[in-house]
């Protein structure tokens, strides 16, 4: 079981997203590994990843934010943080790409009831994706310096594409 902790502060919310982010890939990869899964188990793991994947994507982003200013970004202070993330590093962690090639299809994919998800059948490759924003998320608890929840606090994918794990790993879904 995931405790949710309290958060206190905006790093808090983000580090509640990226500690999301980690579980629900890990228990996606592994249960659909396990033979006679049932596939509603399977599902609401791949939607709570591509939830807090779209909610990291457009942290990292330089996305204009809601008209009342609540989102919280990269390039904005943030609460629980002693200083601002510097301007050179928010310029390396900014990941507009990641953004720019996913956050509509997840927006549109995560809108349950709409006629999308049956015209539309969509291929989530959940390796790739937890690789490509992976670094960044190393780079921001260096500067940050939060501490991982998971065991030697070492941020790695635990299913690599050098070791013949799901790095690859697609699932089409309606």
């Amino acid at each position: 079981m995931y405790p949710r902790a309290d958060k206190e502060d905006d790093l808090d919310t983000i580090r509640y997203e990226i500690n999301m982010l980690d579980y629900s890939y890990v228990r996606y990869i592994e249960l659909e590994r396990k033979p006679g899964i049932e596939r509603g188990d399977v599902n609401a793991f791949l939607e709570c990843f591509l939830l807090h994947y779209r909610n990291l994507i457009e942290f990292f982003s330089s996305k204009k934010p809601r008209e009342d200013g609540t989102d919280l970004r990269i390039g904005k202070p943030l609460i629980g943080m002693a200083t601002r993330v510097p301007l050179e590093m928010t310029k390396k962690l900014t990941r507009d790409e990641l953004c720019k090639e996913h956050w509509k299809n997840l927006s549109v994919f995560l809108d349950h009831c709409t006629i999308y998800r049956a015209r539309d059948p969509k291929t989530w490759n959940v390796g790739a994706m937890y690789q490509q924003l992976n670094s960044t998320l190393a780079d921001f608890e260096k500067i940050t310096k939060m501490e991982r929840e998971r065991p030697g606090g070492v941020r790695e994918d635990p299913f690599p594409l050098t070791s013949g794990g799901t790095g690859g790993h697609t699932m089409t879904i309606k």
